[in-house]
Order: structure tokens, then sequence, then C-alpha cells
């Protein structure tokens, strides 16, 4: 049994913590090229947890702040296997698993799904084209209530991609996860290793998952599948989740409490900073080390690059600059607008690297850059680049 119940948490029946879960889509691999993802920022939205109950409900709300209309579907999927799930949505029974989107520009609208059992699953929205005219932007409210008396009410935020991720946490027995594979990914199983750290950042144990295609997982922290036993931890920690896909979601904290007093909480779950060491060089044999780091959520890459020597020397003004990129196929493009310098009356350069093959369980990658300095004449520089995993726990 769990360590709470429906009345704990203000919902009038009895339940298990799937009834918190949330549906992690994961649409690339990690060892192998990856496949292009599916869903698109600002086009697609995707709720990774849509909860329907007698007396608890789900409402989506979405608006197009462009200037065409917008349309698509809603489509909704629950069950270990991905089942296609026909929830009652504004009232009516959703028949095939899917509903129409049509949002004029400017406007809003709202979902409200409710079912008369308890029902756990996710939703998202698929755009039916790419015009830069529509956008969808949207969040998520579950709502308990009693005879029209709202008793609770959660807001949860539409789900991020990542492919490493760090949730700490204060309370190690109050904390669950839940991850899924959805229809909307690619044709695979996930395996899924979560290491447990405490708060000095010693890792005490780790455990790994297999989530089916289509299905999805819940648990508490405690009830994870831990190798070593965890007698005497927290608590106060971190896990950190790392998978062969692309992986977005959230965990949950449920604070214990007695006739309706059970507080829930949600923590996101976003990409995690990688590290690595970086040497490169160019045509004329000129050498250049430094340090990158940076973290990825779906198609975009973030972070920043440090060049601390030259030629083997210290970099008497190290060049610090913003990493912006994009990762798609396995493939990762790297962009650094900078300068020559630490401030900007150095040159300015448009610096390019490109790695053909990419994945962050490769500790080591290969790739080549280009710089054009925007000065008057002045002639594209090229090179190879190397990046070199570091800080690896």
């Amino acid at each position: 049994m769990f360590r709470f119940s429906f009345s704990q948490i203000k919902i009038p029946t009895p339940f298990n913590f799937l009834v918190f879960t949330v549906v992690v889509f994961i649409l690339l691999s990690l060892t192998n090229p990856l496949p292009g993802q599916n869903f698109y920022p600002k086009k697609d939205l995707v709720f990774t947890q849509v909860i329907a109950a007698n007396g608890f409900d789900t409402i989506i709300a979405v608006t197009n702040r462009g200037y065409q209309d917008y349309h698509g579907d809603l489509y909704f999927y629950s069950g270990q296997n991905g089942a296609v799930w026909n929830p009652v949505v504004d009232g009516d029974q959703v028949s095939g698993g899917s509903i129409p989107v049509d949002i004029p520009f400017g406007k809003s609208r709202v979902f409200r799904i409710t079912s008369a059992s308890l029902t756990v699953g996710y939703a998202y929205f698929f755009a039916d084209d790419l015009d830069l005219g529509n956008t969808l932007e949207g969040n998520l409210t579950y709502y308990s209530h009693n005879t029209g008396t709202v008793l609770d009410a959660v807001g949860v935020p539409a789900s991020r991609e990542f492919f490493v991720s760090s949730l700490p946490f204060s309370e190690f027995y109050d904390v669950g996860l839940s991850l899924a594979v959805p229809w909307e990914g690619a044709n695979r199983d996930a395996d899924v290793t979560i290491l447990l750290f405490d708060e000095d950042g010693i890792k005490v144990s780790q455990c790994q998952i297999t989530i089916p295609f289509g299905g999805h997982y819940a648990k508490y922290l405690s009830e994870l599948p831990w190798a070593t036993p965890l007698t005497g931890f927290g608590p106060v920690g971190r896990v950190e989740l790392h998978s062969n896909r692309l992986l977005a979601g959230i965990g949950m904290t449920i604070t214990s409490g007695d006739q309706g007093g059970a507080q829930i909480s949600t923590l996101p779950l976003t990409g995690t900073p990688l590290f690595y060491t970086l040497a490169a060089e160019d045509e004329d044999e000129n050498t250049y080390e430094g340090v990158v780091t940076f973290w990825i959520e779906g198609f975009y890459v973030e972070g920043y690059m440090v060049i601390e020597r030259v030629n083997e020397e210290d970099n008497p003004e190290p060049y610090n600059w913003k990493v912006t990129g994009q990762l798609i196929n396995g493939e990762m493009k790297l962009a650094y607008p900078c300068y020559l310098g630490s401030t900007a009356v150095t040159p300015e350069v448009s610096l390019f690297v490109h790695f053909p093959v990419y994945s962050p369980s490769m500790s080591e990658i290969s790739g080549n850059w280009s710089a054009d300095i925007l000065a008057w004449g002045s002639v594209p520089e090229r090179g190879t680049v190397t990046f070199t995993q570091a800080g690896v726990l």
C-alpha cells in the first residue's frame, strides 16, 4: 500500500501513485544516430500529466498568439502499453483517442477533461502545419472537488525534453518520479539509469529500469529497485536520470496529511549541464584548449565555452562565449557569436562547430570548426575540434 489515500489528498476514492503520474515522452536514441523529434516548440504542446476521476478533473488552457488560425489535434493515451484513451472533454465523449483543435488567432481555449472512473494518461497537441503565423502556448491545472467545492488545485507546466536531468530534493520519502514512452516517439523501449546521491554528492546507489514503448512508469524514489539498501539515507539529496532516449517530464512531492491535509507540488525536470574539455587546432597548427558546458532540451543546445590556453600558453584574456545550437538526428551544430577577447573592442567573430555524430553517452566527440572574423579583409579560419567528457560522476 502507498503511504497516502485519496482522502488524504482530497479525492474521495482509493488510488495509488499513478494518480500523480507524469508521462515523459522519449523521442531520441543515445547510442545510435538519433531519429528526428516529432514535437516542435510553440507548435506542438505536450502535457505529461492528465488525471481524470470522480471528483478530480484536469483543465488545459491554451492560446494562439499568432496572426493565423491554429489547426491541429489533441491526442490522449493511457496505461502501461499506451492504449488510446477516450475521456470526456467539455462534456463530450472522445472517440478514437483524439479531437480536432481549431483556435483562431488571438483566441484562447480551455479543455476540461473528466472521467467517471480514475484514469491517468498524457495528452499532446499536434499541429497540422509548421506555418509561422500561428503558435500554441498553454498550461494545465488539475482540481479536486467535492459537491461543487474546490478542495485543491495544482498547476503543471508543459513538458520539456532532455537526455540527462538532475532532481534535488529535501524529503526523500515524499518524492515520486513518473516516466513513460508516448506513441509519438521512436518505436523502441527506453532504458533508464537512475543514480542516487546524498547531500554531499556521494553516490550511494543506482538502478536501471526499462519502460516499454507507449507505457509509463510511476514510483516513489523509495520504491525504485535500488541496487543497495537505503537504510538511514536522507532526507536531503538528489537523483539523476540518464536515458538512452530523449525524455521529458516532471516529479512530484506529496507531503503527509490527514483528512484532506496532504499537500501536492510539482518538481520540474529539465536538461542538466554536461561538461567537456576542449582541444582544437587551426589550419596553421595553432592549438586551443578550454572547457565547455552545455545542456540539451529537445532540439536545442545552450551553454558556455571558455578558451583558456593558446599554443600551450595561458590565455591572458580568456574568451568566455555563450553557446547556442541544435541537435537533430544525432548531428550537433553549435554557434558562438563572440569576440576575440573579453570585451567588444576586439574583432567580432562568428564561430561554428559541427559534430557529425553526437551522443551524451560518448566520452569523446570529434568534429570541425570554422570562424568568420567580421573585420575588413579577414579570411575565414578552419580547423578541427575534440570535446572530451569531464566531471563525470
